[in-house]
This record gives C-alpha cells, sequence and structure tokens, in this order.
C-alpha cells in the first residue's frame, strides 16, 4: 500500500512544467460548494456555486452556478450533462453574463486503491451582450482530462495528480491545444456526507504564453 502512495506522489513532478518561459504569471483562488443528490443508483443531481479569482486573488474574475444531471452506466462509464451560468469579467473591466453548456463522458478503472479516470467534454460557451456589440461569436471546445488517484490505507486522505488539455473547436486561432492544466490534490472525508478538497494547479495559456497558478478549495456536501 505505501508504495503505491509513495509512486503516486512521485508523479507530480511529471505533471508540473518548467515555467520560466511564462511572459506573464498570475495567481488565482478558486472557491466552491458541491451539493449532491443521488436519485437511485444511475442518476444524481449535483448544484455547484464558484467563485474564482485572479490578478493575485485580488480579483473576482467570475462566478457561476452549475446543475448537472450524471448518468451511471455501469461500474466504468459515467455520462453527465451540465448548465453554467456565469458572470464573467471581461476585457472592457465589466461583468457580462455568460451561458455555457457542456457534455461529459468518462471511463475510470480502479486497481486496489489507486484509480484512473479519462474524461473527455464537449463545451459551448455564449456571450450575449457580444450581440449588442456585433461580435457575436460562440465558443466551442473540446477539454480531455486524465486523472489518477490513490486511498491513503488507514486514513481518509485521497490525493491524486491530474492534467486537462483545452482543444478549441473552429475558432480561427489554429492551435491544437489552447491551454493546458497540471494539477494535483487532496481529498479529505470528513464523513459520509462530508468532504473537503484542497487543489493546486498550473494553467499555461499556448496562445499568449501567460500562465496561472491557480489554488482551489471546494466543501462536498450529500443530501
Amino acid at each position: 500500500m505505501k508504495i503505491r502512495f509513495i509512486f503516486l506522489l512521485g508523479l507530480v513532478p511529471f505533471f508540473l512544467p518548467l515555467t520560466s518561459n511564462a511572459q506573464d504569471n498570475d495567481l488565482g483562488i478558486w472557491y466552491a460548494v458541491d451539493i449532491n443528490h443521488k436519485i437511485n443508483d444511475e442518476f444524481s443531481f449535483d448544484l455547484t456555486p464558484t467563485i474564482r479569482t485572479g490578478e493575485n486573488a485580488s480579483t473576482i474574475k467570475k462566478w457561476f452556478l452549475e446543475p448537472r444531471i450524471s448518468y451511471k452506466h455501469g461500474s466504468h462509464l459515467s455520462y453527465a450533462a451540465l448548465y453554467r451560468i456565469n458572470q464573467n469579467l471581461d476585457s472592457d473591466g465589466n461583468y457580462h453574463w455568460m451561458h455555457s453548456y457542456m457534455l461529459d463522458i468518462k471511463g475510470s478503472v480502479t486497481i486496489s486503491n489507486v484509480g484512473a479516470q479519462l474524461r473527455a467534454r464537449f463545451q459551448h460557451e455564449r456571450k450575449p451582450y457580444e450581440r449588442e456589440l456585433n461580435e457575436f461569436k460562440p465558443a466551442n471546445e473540446t477539454r480531455i482530462r486524465l486523472k489518477v488517484d490513490c486511498d491513503i490505507p488507514s486514513t481518509s486522505l485521497n490525493t491524486y495528480v491530474a492534467s486537462a488539455f483545452i482543444i478549441p473547436i473552429n475558432d480561427g486561432d489554429n492551435v491544437a491545444i489552447k491551454k493546458i492544466r497540471y494539477i494535483c490534490g487532496l481529498d479529505y472525508k470528513i464523513s459520509d456526507n462530508h468532504a473537503f478538497s484542497l487543489e493546486y494547479s498550473y494553467q499555461a495559456n499556448q496562445i499568449t504564453g501567460a500562465s496561472e497558478n491557480i489554488f482551489s478549495l471546494k466543501y462536498a456536501v450529500k443530501l
């Protein structure tokens, strides 16, 4: 058991890139609460309010409310449909409404106390205010995330590493990958219905060269 845990921690450096070439480096803190309700053995519903800060965690860059319906198909495959209503700080210095629609498909496998998940997400975003500026341009993206996690024996802790790739679809930038995230985190199970997560992400923008260090705090509750 200890060997698996040490092996997983040893993977972390491979998920953290060199940052010396970044033109702009920012710090953000993301706060979220995940409220989950299990409808039956196959279906569940989540509601997740989130606040995301940037500019050295001094400014709210985005806040949103995200309902999600998930369907579990057997032991290794699941699907989810998500809607996100956002207030987003745009380049004009004002907050604007934005709507995001997402579809997920996720495959997972667990061997002993080590698990692996591969998730593909299609995301469609709309900014209604752009219609008024005659700049309306819906954004489509595919997001791929690979995650490996490990339950620490005799504790309520789960640690994980992950990498995520944001791939634009027909946006005119002519890039294969828009952003890359390298992630490591820790989940702590307080009780059967309550948990807390702490996560660090390094996000690199492949178009602008900017990067962001992101710390995420999430409280999860099951109703």
